[in-house]
């Protein structure tokens, strides 16, 4: 997964702006998971897990008055200058806080200090700049908007990045999206808010694995995609570098991707300004688990939590059924244990961002950031 940049723009009352209408069609292949039914405002789902069951100790990232360091990108002009790439220790980049979609528009080239080239995360192919989304699909290796896939550079975007944390096997945030974008079908225009888990303390998450939310705000039914991602951004086109021989036209290298996607999760009063997403790693046949094996041994819990009642899931559609259900699935990881290890040994990063188009979309909208965790 990757993404985008920053503003912060308060504002004292909001509208709930997008649309409610559920989204059930399936927009990328899904991982067929357990569903437990559960209607909004009736009994919580007879189900073999809880709330918070199997959830790792969290530790708040970035808060205000913290002095976690956090890197602040915002990239919204034709001018280098007008463009920030900065570290803050407090104030700017530290939630509670707005991430704004900067207005569409093409901006300039991301500078050194940076850290990530934003035109092309990963620089492994000339010929073919990558997006800067962490998300690519069976069959498909880097989103796109055409047939074969096209690789549109980044628009103008808001990111921040959090300071490495070792042993992490998950993130929650506390987020949610007022204003809207065009509405389009097929939506060829990404407006994307994204927040994700990149491991091995690379945030360019360039062939590494990454875990993550994120929304395209130009589609309706506020539907969510949870994105389990091995070698990402890897295209086989470069030196990835999990691979010690480099590319080979034998034997590439290729991002796998396993996803999920919800729609229309609200609390039980309906509202969706409270809720608690969280995803993170647990071992395979952990009790309550409708998964008991996997072959990486470990299965990733998505979790939607109803922050004004904690003891219950969130209630949503999932991979597009009609029927509500309990806010959660466990997904199995198709990894290797090898692989597995080196994300939960290793360092890693959490990063927040908002990306516009530099097509022509009308955007008004800001992601609301109330808090963001990593778990141990």
């Amino acid at each position: 997964m990757k993404l985008s940049k920053m503003t912060v723009a308060l504002i004292a009352t909001f509208a709930l702006l997008l649309s409610e209408s559920a989204s059930n069609a399936l927009t990328y292949p899904v991982v067929q998971v357990v569903t437990y039914p559960q209607s909004q405002q009736g009994p919580k789902a007879v189900m073999p897990y809880a709330p918070g069951d199997g959830a790792p100790g969290w530790l708040s990232i970035q808060s205000q008055g913290q002095g976690d360091p956090v890197k602040v990108q915002n990239y919204w002009s034709t001018n280098p200058a007008n463009n920030t790439e900065t570290t803050s220790y407090s104030g700017a980049g530290h939630t509670p806080l707005a991430l704004s979609f900067n207005p569409p528009g093409t901006t300039a080239a991301e500078t050194a200090a940076g850290g990530c080239q934003i035109l092309d995360r990963i620089n492994d192919s000339t010929a073919y700049p990558q997006s800067i989304y962490f998300y690519s699909y069976p069959g498909m290796q880097h989103i796109g908007v055409a047939s074969p896939a096209t690789y549109p550079n980044a628009g103008p975007s808001q990111i921040l990045t959090s300071q490495v944390q070792y042993g992490v096997r998950g993130f929650m945030v506390n987020n949610y999206i007022v204003g809207g974008a065009d509405n389009q079908s097929p939506p060829v225009n990404q407006v994307i808010s994204a927040t994700y888990l990149t491991g091995n303390n690379n945030p360019c998450a360039a062939a590494d694995q990454e875990m993550g939310m994120w929304q395209n705000i130009a589609e309706t039914g506020r539907i969510v995609y949870f994105d389990l991602s091995d070698h990402t951004n890897c295209n086989g086109l470069g030196g990835c570098r999990d691979n010690p021989n480099g590319w080979s036209v034998s034997n590439p290298i290729y991002q796998t991707d396993e996803i999920i996607q919800i729609s229309n999760a609200v609390t039980y009063e309906g509202t969706y300004n409270n809720l608690y997403y969280e995803m993170y790693l647990i071992p395979a046949g952990t009790a309550g688990s409708p998964v008991t094996w996997s072959p990486s041994g470990y299965v990733m819990r998505i979790a939607v939590i109803d922050g004004n009642h904690t003891d219950r899931f969130a209630t949503c559609y999932i991979n597009g059924s009609t029927t509500s259900s309990a806010c959660t699935a466990d997904v199995p990881v198709n990894w290797t244990p090898a692989r597995i290890a080196q994300l939960l040994n290793g360092g890693s990063n959490v990063v927040n961002a908002v990306v516009t188009p530099n097509a022509a979309i009308n955007v008004s909208a800001y992601n609301y950031i109330n808090g963001l965790w990593m778990g141990r």
